[in-house]
């Protein structure tokens, strides 16, 4: 693609949220602009990430003092005025409450819960822009347990926070949060939820909804985390939550985050994990993966494009052999960014994929860079391309440790630059679609057959040691990929310690500096 034609895109995506031909609802990203300098292997690509996360990200936002107080029923005078007067959930899912006028719920308040609450809330106005104006729903001093389907419905309305919700252990099915279309800048921090082993609640249910903040949650033995379909889910930040799926066998795919044409999508400082077990009669049709992206088609179709994933911990855990994966990227368009993450495969997956890529678009890139990849028991197909030689790889500074046999990757697009990569245990590394000797030999920085020397490798601790061969033996990829994960002190997920890389060209191999 010539540059005049590329400059023309980032123009056109500079206007749309997603590249369709259908009107969207915001301002969004950027595609990339990429340095096309010609290097060895291939071609050097330089993505400006701040281009890619021109929506954001989005920040926390600190609640205010209350001014609205809900219990299940109402006590006391029935002024909202304090929690010894509080109004019940029935006037807070009581539309006429909702507006500008005295004692309204309206752009700005803080309704704070109290207590156990039994019914779901629907929410029935919305706040507004500007420092202050969201409505802020407040769950520190309460508990939700209800048996409706859907446990908090944002119904579609913007600007709406909800914080500090903890759902009871007993609920096992429905949906605990449901944005619904234009529920834009919606915020969910804080909550918890730990459900049963067999538990088939989902987390979110993400539909036609933009400018979202997802910060900071933990949802235990989910069946689904978060899912939505459309090019109207755009400009997305994920961050610091962990969610780690249900390990019964129940009956429908596992997916930690699933989205259909989804764009502008930050995934940050994360712990996110498949566990679920086989369910009986369904092995080979249970696909299940801990990222899920794909094209939808249909109404409001698009292509999948512009993703920053770093700094999580993804998680196979799951005694399945079949249809388990790090990532399946269908469809995928402009730019994904994979770096500074954690991928693990404890069990299952041993016929499975890691990071699927299928079907890239001519004018896609694809950056893999200053990853640590641990496989224990699974995935066997670590990384599996599906796309045609016009797309652009950059896989530079990753570690690969392996204890079973597996396939390194599927395919070699004509347009790649790789270097300074680790790959131990080459007696189990196989190149399906590539000469493992050409793979593995003549590369900048590559090392083939040394122990990365992790840290505590049973324990899952996989910084690296002072005499590790990963020491040093990274090339700076510059300002887009320069924090890492702090390998100076233990390291937990969810929101990992991280530290600027060094400043020199030589940073560490793999995903702690």
């Amino acid at each position: 693609m010539s540059k005049v034609i590329y400059a023309f895109l980032i123009f056109v995506f500079s206007l749309w949220g997603c590249s369709s031909d259908t009107d969207d609802k915001g301002s969004g990203g950027k595609t990339d602009t990429t340095n096309d300098s010609e290097r060895s292997g291939g071609e050097e690509l330089t993505v400006d990430i701040d281009d890619v996360l021109s929506f954001g990200p989005l920040d926390y936002e600190n609640i205010r003092a209350a001014t609205i107080h809900i219990a299940q029923t109402a006590r006391g005078a029935d002024t909202g005025n304090d929690a010894a007067n509080v109004h019940s959930i029935g006037w807070f899912n009581d539309i006429s409450n909702w507006g500008t006028g005295t004692g309204q719920i309206a752009p700005g308040a803080v309704v704070a819960f109290h207590d156990e609450i039994t019914t779901a809330l629907t929410i029935q106005g919305d706040g507004a822009t500007g420092e202050g104006q969201s409505i802020q729903i407040d769950f520190s001093d309460a508990t939700l347990n209800t048996p409706q389907p859907v446990k908090i419905h944002f119904n579609g309305h913007k600007h709406i926070t909800v914080s500090r919700v903890t759902f009871d252990s007993s609920i096992n099915s429905g949906v605990l949060f449901q944005l619904g279309q234009s529920a834009d800048f919606a915020r969910i921090q804080d909550c918890s939820y730990t459900g049963s082993f067999d538990s088939e609640a989902d987390a979110i249910y993400h539909q036609y909804a933009a400018n979202s903040l997802i910060e900071g949650n933990t949802f235990i033995n989910v069946r689904q985390g978060i899912y939505g379909d459309s090019l109207l889910n755009h400009n997305i930040t994920i961050r610091n939550n962990t969610i780690l799926g249900c390990t019964g066998a129940v009956d429908m795919a596992q997916d930690i985050v699933r989205f259909g044409d989804a764009c502008n999508v930050l995934i940050e400082g994360n712990h996110f994990a498949v566990r679920k077990d086989v369910y009986p009669n369904n092995m080979d049709d249970d696909h299940s993966d801990v990222l899920q992206t794909y094209r939808k088609g249909g109404g409001n179709a698009s292509y999948v494009e512009n993703w920053v994933i770093r700094y999580n911990l993804f998680e196979l855990d799951t005694p399945n052999p079949n249809h388990r994966s790090w990532m399946m990227v269908g469809d995928p368009n402009g730019i994904f960014v994979i770096y500074s993450n954690v991928f693990l495969g404890t069990s299952g997956g041993s016929q499975a994929n890691g990071i699927r890529m299928g079907a890239m678009a001519s004018d896609g890139a694809v950056e893999i860079c200053n990853n640590t990849f641990v496989v224990k028991g699974g995935p066997n197909n670590l990384i599996y391309l599906d796309a045609n030689d016009t797309y652009r790889l950059l896989m530079k500074n990753n570690i690969f440790h392996a204890s079973i046999p597996i396939s390194i990757i599927s395919r070699i697009p004509a347009r790649t630059t790789r270097s300074n990569n680790i790959y131990y245990g080459a007696q189990n590394f196989s190149f399906v679609g590539g000469d493992a000797d050409a793979w593995l030999s003549g590369i900048e920085g590559s090392i083939n057959g040394q122990d990365p020397m992790f840290m505590d490798f049973d324990s899952n601790d996989f910084r690296i040691q002072a005499t590790s061969p990963a020491k040093d033996n990274g090339i700076s990829l510059g300002k887009a990929y320069d924090t890492g994960l702090n390998n100076s002190s233990p390291v937990s997920f969810p929101n990992p310690s991280r530290i600027l890389r060094s400043a020199d060209n030589r940073w560490n191999t793999g995903a702690y500096e």
